[in-house]
């Protein structure tokens, strides 16, 4: 079995840039499901991106021309265009990847979604729901970073991120009040719902003239509000919604991801392995910070929060691969098993096992691994039993000679037994012994002269 084109770098990949998708979201990237080994997952909830995402409804005219003119300025824009990166820009498909069949690859891939669309809104600086100078309207942004990120994966800076399932460049419908009935006091206000919004009417709708006399005239009624839906629907020529419609929300989210992906881009490399990198430390760190397994239950929920308290620490900290690197090196000795679990071609490899590992296994190694395009024939997606297997040098061994108990034992010359003793000069043993008594004479005498001395200079000074 082969690695999927979809699971590979592709130089030649062109993916369209907007909300051209299906419109479709049929998982949630807040509430994630993550399967760390066979048989074994955890399950954890990330602060929801999406609570805010339809923005208020709009009553100023001048709001909408900003919608033309700088649409960045949104939040839900900024959203769109971290979305789309994430994943139609990496070459992350809604089918081959984020429902992959494979729960560790699909786990992977759903942390990448939630993970780099933070960090790129993060890399922006734009402002989140819960912070204090969030505006949906006018949320502030680092041109020059969105710059630079539009330059990494290769679109225009007026590139379009609204979402296309609504009328007027997807800000919404608009709704105005019509009076409906005979005129006199009988005639009612009715709130409608119609389509675009037409600038050059300067904040008021038009409503045609059916012909008959008396009844349907034609009317022109100030608009009183934009408000997103989410669904088109059909307008009749008295400028009212047909069967109006509301769509989801993350119908428009879905419209920015990929359906089917034909290979990861260049900037999709680099964004995965990333992620990569930071799922696999912030779930063996975890694990080594509180000295628990994160699956189960008991200790188990402080280590998923320790898992949301690194995460959080990867979407904030600047960018700086070597020290990635370092960091996911440095918990490998942490797994379970050894670094064997391809992802796809060109991206690193991860342990089939991330539950924490207590004491060492023997028949492994730790080495960072990307799965090499050279070795394509050779490896499948998921668990390589063979790949990274620790090569066990032998030891050298000694053989010990027999014993052998019948050989003729060693003959000694007996004449050497009669040999004469060593002579020893007796008077060379009185030597010293004279010479330490005549050396304390000396020391003596010395002493004695001292103190004849020293008396006789104490009487004189007197």
């Amino acid at each position: 079995m082969t690695v999927p084109e979809s699971f590979r770098y592709n130089s030649n990949t062109d993916y369209q840039i907007g909300g051209v998708y299906t419109p479709t979201h049929q998982f949630s990237l807040v509430n994630q499901t993550f399967t760390i080994k066979p048989n074994g997952s955890f399950q954890v909830r990330f602060p929801d991106l999406w609570v805010n995402y339809k923005i208020p409804v709009v009553k100023d005219p001048e709001i909408y021309n900003t919608w033309l003119t700088n649409p960045m300025q949104f939040w839900q824009n900024q959203l769109n265009f971290a979305i789309w990166c994430t994943t139609s820009g990496c070459g992350v498909s809604k089918i081959n990847h984020l429902q992959c069949t494979d729960p560790i690859i699909r786990s992977i891939f759903r942390f990448h979604a939630y993970y780099q669309i933070r960090r790129i809104l993060n890399e922006m600086k734009s402002p989140m729901p819960n912070d204090q100078s969030f505006n949906a309207l006018n949320n502030g942004i680092d041109k020059n970073a969105f710059e630079r990120l539009c330059s990494e994966f290769g679109i225009s800076p007026q590139s379009d991120f609204r979402q296309r399932l609504d009328h007027s460049n997807g800000m919404g419908a608009v709704r105005y009040y019509s009076l409906h009935g005979l005129r006199g006091p009988n005639m009612t206000k009715v709130l409608e719902r119609a389509g675009d919004y037409d600038p050059s009417l300067h904040w008021t709708i038009h409503i045609p003239s059916t012909g008959h006399f008396g009844r349907h005239d034609s009317h022109t009624y100030k608009i009183q509000y934009i408000e997103q839906y989410f669904s088109k629907g059909k307008v009749n020529s008295r400028m009212r919604a047909v069967d109006p419609k509301v769509g989801s929300p993350f119908d428009a989210v879905g419209s920015f991801v990929l359906d089917k992906s034909n290979g990861f881009t260049q900037a999709g490399v680099a964004r995965i392995n990333d992620s990569i990198r930071t799922f696999v430390w912030a779930v063996l760190g975890a694990q080594s910070q509180v000295r628990s397994s994160i699956l189960g239950g008991g200790n188990a929920f402080d280590v998923q929060k320790q898992f949301l308290a690194n995460v959080e620490d990867g979407i904030n900290a600047p960018v700086d691969i070597p020290n990635s690197i370092d960091r996911y090196q440095s918990v490998l000795q942490y797994a379970r098993s050894k670094v064997d679990y391809i992802i796809g071609i060109g991206l690193y490899m991860i342990p089939n096992n991330i539950d924490l590992c207590v004491g060492r296994i023997n028949g492994y190694n730790n080495l960072i691994i990307i799965a090499s395009p050279d070795e394509i024939s050779e490896m499948q997606l998921g668990h390589n039993n063979k790949v990274n297997d620790e090569q066990i040098v032998p030891q050298e061994t000694f053989t010990t000679p027999p014993d052998n108990f019948d050989a003729p034992a060693l003959s000694i010359d007996e004449t050497a037994l009669d040999a004469p003793a060593l002579s020893i000069d007796e008077t060379a043993l009185d030597a010293p012994e004279n010479q330490k008594v005549s050396h304390d004479e000396k020391k003596i005498l010395l002493t004695f002269a001292g103190i004849t001395i020293g008396s006789f200079l104490i009487w004189f000074s007197k």
